[in-house]
């Protein structure tokens, strides 16, 4: 058993057997693949239910080296905001993940676009428009 995420963001259970013949060649293979997306994002509201309510010490900062780890590191902090894989992420998600990705100032970063929208499923022109509902909602 094995986990595995597939492009659109949603996490996979998977185990694998080869079958073999008599000359121990392989002449297939049998796979069985378990969406566990929304297992996970029920562990994650469980687990924020049952947190024993004592102050956590929060975990050393991690120092990124690499403007490309910079960049992981911020959609990764943006995705654990909103609580859920970017499968389940509805419009509104997408750009709270978004605005945090802006206020970080990942889009400072050469080809954060590109990356981002590839990431979140959506259009430069969509990751532009997010942007902007940002500026216009505090933009006073």
């Amino acid at each position: 058993g094995y986990c595995i995420s597939t492009e659109d963001g949603r996490l996979l259970r998977s185990s694998t057997i080869y079958i073999k013949n008599e000359k121990g060649e392989v002449e297939g293979i049998f796979s069985i693949n378990y969406d566990i997306t929304k297992l996970m994002l029920a562990e994650n509201v469980l687990s924020q239910l049952i947190r024993d309510t004592k102050q956590l010490s929060a975990p050393a900062a991690k120092i990124t080296t690499k403007v490309e780890d910079l960049l992981e590191d911020l959609i990764e902090r943006a995705t654990q905001l909103i609580g859920k894989p970017v499968a389940l992420m509805n419009k509104e998600d997408k750009i709270r993940a978004i605005q945090f990705l802006e206020e970080a100032g990942a889009f400072l970063i050469t080809k954060s676009g590109d990356k981002v929208s590839e990431y979140f499923g959506i259009s430069k022109y969509t990751l532009y428009n997010y942007m902007e509902k940002k500026t216009t909602k505090n933009g006073k």
